[in-house]
């Protein structure tokens, strides 16, 4: 018989924060909004207590290239906001490392991160500098395994951090993913192939199966039972069955975003129209 997993659960701020929405937590901070009217955000930490100010533009929740959106989350200690339109980045402190200067950004991976101004798009590195040119129509994410995937002439590829095209910028796709592992997605939604397809890092692609034939959630899930929230470990239970490690109770629940975290969590939780905090721990 396969050993039960068990979890501590514990409250660290009771649902008395009173934000219109937050986010997940990731490298201890967790993106807030304040409100529908103003549309404002800034950041708190596990305590509840604001340490970056709601000077920013909810465009951060945003994002470009629909193929793939990325939360909006700290990412290697920075974080791409919004502000008077433009975007930069800021420290976990919430000073201004990169200007406001570009029409739009994602989160710092692998050191880059891709930006994009004057509709082209680039990367750049910590320190602002504009590593590789702004030469793309478009770049979904960012770097994963080394790659990224970039759009041309209305086709999609993958380079490297030197800008070689790992995988000829060749692929006709509505939308192209990162590597997660040893494939990307991509989509179509019109013409002649319409569907999801995995690509292999040679760039051979095959029709994707149904969600169901290949559902990836183990672990820690937030899960839905009659309206309400809670959260489940897939298969931590006698015999692999699910357990219940968060009651549903909720009105939402997000589960931290760092995925290096295996043994401890951080939740946000929403009851009764407003937002608690929640430290989970694998015993």
């Amino acid at each position: 018989m396969q050993a039960q997993t068990t979890y501590a659960v514990k409250t660290l701020v009771e649902p008395i924060l009173e934000y219109e929405y937050i986010c997940y937590f990731s490298e201890g901070l967790a993106l807030v909004r304040n409100n529908f009217t103003e549309r404002k955000v800034g950041f708190i930490d596990k305590t509840g207590k604001l340490v970056i100010p709601m000077n920013y533009e909810d465009e951060t929740l945003r994002h470009r290239n629909a193929g793939y959106g990325m939360p909006p989350v700290f990412r290697e200690g920075l974080m791409n906001l919004c502000k008077d339109g433009k975007y930069g980045f800021v420290d976990m402190k919430g000073n201004i490392v990169i200007p406001f200067d570009y029409d739009y950004a994602y989160g710092f991976l692998e050191g880059l991160a891709a930006v994009e101004k004057d509709g082209k798009w680039g990367f750049i590195g910590k320190a602002g500098k504009t590593i590789l040119p702004m030469e793309y129509d478009a770049v979904s994410g960012g770097f994963f395994d080394g790659l990224a995937p970039v759009k041309k002439n209305g086709k999609w590829g993958f380079i490297d951090k030197t800008g070689t095209a790992v995988i000829p910028i060749e692929l006709e796709y509505d939308h192209v993913g990162p590597f997660f592992g040893e494939y990307a997605t991509a989509a179509n939604h019109n013409g002649g192939h319409p569907g999801f397809y995995w690509i292999d890092k040679t760039g051979k692609a095959e029709k994707a199966p149904p969600f169901e034939e290949h559902d990836c959630r183990k672990g820690l899930v937030p899960m839905e039972r009659d309206g309400k929230w809670g959260l489940e470990d897939r298969a931590a239970g006698d015999e692999g069955a699910p357990l219940t490690v968060l009651p549903f109770e909720y009105e939402s629940v997000m589960l931290a975003y760092d995925e290096a975290v295996t043994d401890e969590w951080l939740m946000t939780v929403r009851q009764n129209g407003k937002w608690g905090i929640v430290e989970i721990t694998k015993i």
